[in-house]
């Protein structure tokens, strides 16, 4: 099997494990005080505020962090640290997409490029051109030690733009626990999602 193919198999197989407990984990921050309580553990775990504070406000909250979320023991507290574009992980594919989006919206044929931010990209493009970063909010990414690469959680649009111009740009950054990170913390955040 190619390298391509295997990443095209990891991808989906990822989504499919993804589906199975995004729904627990959606349902339960719906719930009274539940979205409150899991901010709290974070913050307990040493997250960064400022992390915390963009995950929590998504429509969905924290929908992009589930697998993290899920599997809260297997990972250490998330550092910002400012990476190379080219070090992440992202499948050709999504590249092109964005990069179709991206001439879509210079074209006229759609209003938006960012799903939420009606922001023009080359604002943020721009910025990355200069290394005007400090102020852009990172994307969140977990390290792959083995490949040396990161693998992105969030921030595919603005990934595109950073890596087009090989760039870099801010990223919260989430380790993975070598021997885990079974804490009382990690354990009421499981125990929250029936996991």
């Amino acid at each position: 099997m190619s390298n391509y193919q295997t990443k095209w198999r990891s991808f989906f197989l990822k989504e499919a494990i993804l589906t199975k407990y995004a729904n627990i984990i959606d349902k339960t921050l719906t719930k009274k005080g539940k979205l409150e309580y899991l901010c709290q553990k974070l913050r307990d775990l040493h997250w960064p505020e400022d992390m915390i504070k963009y995950h929590s406000e998504h429509a969905t909250p924290f929908s992009e962090l589930r697998e993290v979320i899920w599997y809260i023991q297997d990972y250490l507290a998330p550092e910002k640290l400012t990476i190379n574009s080219h070090e992440i992980d992202m499948l050709d594919f999504v590249l092109q997409d964005r990069e179709k989006k991206y001439n879509m919206y210079l074209d006229g044929e759609i209003d938006k490029y960012f799903w939420n931010d009606p922001k023009d990209p080359r604002i943020i493009e721009k910025k990355y051109l200069d290394g005007d970063i400090e102020d852009l909010v990172p994307i969140t990414v977990i390290y792959l030690e083995d490949q040396e690469l990161y693998d992105p959680l969030d921030g595919g649009h603005r990934i595109y733009l950073a890596h087009k111009n090989k760039a870099n740009m801010p990223a919260w950054i989430i380790p993975k626990a070598v021997n885990g990170n079974r804490t009382f913390e990690t354990h009421m955040i499981k125990k929250m999602f029936g996991n």
